[in-house]
């Protein structure tokens, strides 16, 4: 008996007095497998009724025999089968398992009556199917379910899944639910195997987190079809987890703090950000703060999702903490909280006084620095970046660490970077510097933290030249009286590198403590940038007969006034007369009698 789902196509052939020959043929519907994978070879069948002999088959595809279209297709026309008494021969085609395309295809039987030579036919087709193992995330509270998806079917299949014992699952037991779903427009099918939370607890504590199941289909539109392979679907159990990043930047510059949730099936329930110690909970879009929540993203075995919090630059001050608040519904979690640190650091850059002769340093402070030392970069007054192969400067610096304790033990410190500049450099910028100014740029951030470079700020190093002005301090003094006479030098940037006292017309250089001479080089004045030397003349020689002019020798290398090439200035001295002298005294004794009030007019 032929069975009720084979397609029937029945030519009656006209005759008198014998049965009608007809043809039926069997459809398939199948996996189609990947190339690289085995792709066993399929038969097809005509069943030929109502026959008195074996009749002559041929097999077609598109009109054309099918024994010219690919190596490995035959036929066999089942005449050396021929079964007379029920007048019935079985035809088979076999398709070979390398076909390319894997596309449906129908064939045609084509049968020649031997008693009248007419001929009848069927055409059987072959189609395949496509499963796609959807990868699939599982959590204890929220998704615990995994797809077998099936494409290019017309008809539902019948999913067929089995655990990781390759035991095969029945629907409602063992806390399993299998779901066989529905052909869609598109000819795709999806079928779910849900599993309950204590067969999912039970599943990892024997196999782990990472599970495989499997799942395989079987046509029910042509029951005789071979059920396809199983298939791998992998299920990952989700772990909720949580951290938060770090920030570092100059105070008073706009940054961002994020926290990332992993672990995650689908977009978090809530997120909020807070800050604990001023105010709680921040809303978006107030006193400048901006929120963006994130969205769902699917990264392979896990899903996450990153929240990011900008801090505008009027709430950056000090060193802070805010908090990260989420809910996850599928974890079971109505509120984690994990902090997000900020730390702070200032540049502070300082003026600078130069000169040309020797090279000059200019410097900018970091303070507070968090566990590393910054970044620092120079631009010299055209914009230009300065590294360490800049031919005409050197760049190097120190750090102090120390340790604070407050809210969290942190590691900071103090930090000197230093900007050398040679005196070729220094003598070029000097030509072009108007009213002998200009400014370098310096900038820090931090290695570890992005943001701390995206919203660096470059610092103005104010710099300017110093002229040497040496200014010679002379006065007039009685006969016989100490004399102290002092030589200021002003443009200064450190200590002068000599001082000299000399007097040309009677011998020339003067020594301290010889003849009664005493020399006080001085000591620079960081304040006024000076340095006053002051030679005290003794009594002896304040005479017509040793009265000199005297002149005070100075070395200055950083103005290019080295040994070789001081600079000289005089400072003169005279006595006074005796007239004078009587006539001050008269001055004095005036001023006197006028302030005790016993004036005589």
């Amino acid at each position: 008996m032929i069975p009720w789902n084979i397609a029937l196509l029945i030519l009656t052939l006209p005759g008198s007095g014998r049965a009608d020959v007809t043809v039926s043929s069997e459809s398939k519907e199948m996996e189609n497998t990947k190339p690289e994978n085995y792709s066993p070879a399929i038969e097809l069948s005509c069943v030929i009724s109502g026959l008195t002999k074996a009749a002559e088959v041929v097999w077609t595809k598109a009109g054309s025999d099918v024994t010219n279209l690919a190596e490995g297709y035959s036929v066999d026309d089942g005449a050396e089968y021929f079964n007379g008494e029920e007048g019935y021969q079985v035809t088979t085609l076999t398709v070979p398992g390398t076909e390319e395309k894997r596309e449906n295809m129908v064939f045609t039987c084509v049968v020649t009556d031997p008693g009248t030579e007419r001929t009848v036919q069927a055409t059987p087709e072959l189609r395949f199917y496509t499963i796609f193992p959807m990868r699939a995330k599982l959590t204890l509270h929220g998704a615990r379910s995994l797809t077998c998806k099936i494409s290019g079917v017309t008809d539902p299949v019948e999913v067929i899944w089995r655990d990781m014992d390759w035991n095969d699952i029945t629907d409602g037991e063992g806390g399993y639910t299998i779901s066989q779903g529905s052909v869609n427009e598109n000819q795709v099918q999806e079928a779910t195997l849900t599993i309950s939370t204590g067969s999912l607890l039970n599943a990892t504590d024997y196999h782990g987190d990472n599970l495989f199941y499997r799942c395989a289909a079987k046509s029910t539109k042509y029951p005789e079809s071979p059920p396809s392979s199983f298939t791998l679907v992998n299920a990952q159990l989700l772990h909720f987890g949580m951290y938060t990043t770090e920030s570092e930047v100059e105070i008073n510059t706009s940054t961002n703090v994020s926290c990332v949730v992993y672990g995650l099936s689908k977009q978090l329930d809530s997120v909020k950000w807070e800050k604990p110690n001023f105010g709680g909970v921040i809303t978006d879009g107030t006193d400048g703060y901006k929120i963006d929540v994130g969205s769902y993203e699917d990264v392979g075995y896990s899903g996450r999702q990153e929240s990011v919090l900008t801090i505008p630059a009027s709430e950056v001050k000090a060193d802070s903490n805010f908090t990260c608040v989420v809910e996850s519904l599928e974890h079971g979690i109505d509120e984690e909280k994990e902090d997000a640190n900020l730390f702070v650091f200032t540049v502070t850059p300082a003026d600078e006084k130069v000169t040309t002769g020797i090279s000059q340093t200019l410097t900018c402070h970091i303070d507070n620095f968090y566990q590393e030392p910054k970044y620092i970069e120079w631009l010299d007054p055209d914009g230009k970046s300065i590294t360490t192969d800049t031919e005409g400067y050197s760049i190097h610096g120190s750090v102090t660490e120390k340790v604070q304790n407050g809210s969290w033990s942190k590691i900071s410190g103090f930090q000197e970077e230093l900007l050398t500049i040679s005196p070729r450099i220094l003598k070029e910028l000097k030509k072009k510097a108007e009213n002998s100014e200009f400014h370098f740029l310096c900038s820090a951030w931090s290695s570890e933290y992005s943001d701390s470079l995206v919203s660096r700020v470059h610092h103005e190093v104010p710099v300017k030249f110093l002229n040497l002005k040496v200014e010679g301090k002379g006065l007039e003094v009685e006969a016989s009286t100490e004399a102290v006479l002092s030589c200021v030098v002003n443009g200064l940037t450190r200590q002068l590198d000599s001082v000299k006292w000399e007097k040309p017309n009677f011998g020339g250089v003067i020594t301290d403590g010889t003849d009664g001479y005493k020399i006080d080089v001085g000591t620079y004045n960081d304040e006024t940038n000076s340095q006053t030397t002051v030679l005290t003349v003794p009594a002896s020689l304040m005479v017509p007969e040793h009265l000199s002019n005297y002149t005070c020798v100075i070395q200055s290398d950083e103005h290019g006034h080295t040994a070789t090439s001081p600079v000289k200035e005089q400072v003169k001295v005279t006595l006074r007369s005796q007239g004078e002298k009587k006539y001050l005294h008269n001055i004095t004794l005036m001023m006197c009698l006028l302030l005790l009030g016993t004036w005589n007019f």
